[in-house]
C-alpha cells in the first residue's frame, strides 16, 4: 500500500513537511496544525489514528493552529485526504 506522506493521518491536512517522512515510516514528531496529534506518537497505528479523530471531531473539529488554516477551509474535503488504511 502507497502511503500519501504529505497529509495527515487523522484529519487530512495537507503538509509540506512530510509528517511521516518522504518513505511513510519516518515520523517527525511534530504537531499537526490543524488537530494537534503529534505526528508518530497518537497517529502511529490505525486505530489510534481513529480515536484521536473520532475524539477531535466530537470536540469541535477546531484548527489547532489558526495562522496555518486556510482561507477556503473545508472540513469534508480535507477528511478526504486522510491517507488510506488509517481512515
Amino acid at each position: 500500500m502507497t502511503i500519501n506522506t504529505r497529509f495527515c493521518r487523522v484529519c487530512g491536512f495537507e503538509d509540506n513537511d512530510e509528517p511521516y517522512g518522504h518513505n511513510g515510516d519516518l515520523p517527525s514528531f511534530e504537531y499537526c496544525p490543524c488537530c494537534g496529534v503529534q505526528h508518530g506518537y497518537e497517529d502511529c497505528l490505525p486505530e489510534a489514528a481513529a480515536a484521536y479523530r473520532k475524539n477531535w471531531l466530537a470536540t469541535g473539529a477546531t484548527f489547532e493552529m489558526p495562522k496555518f488554516r486556510p482561507a477556503s477551509w473545508n472540513l469534508a474535503a480535507q477528511l478526504r485526504n486522510i491517507p488510506l488504511g488509517f481512515m
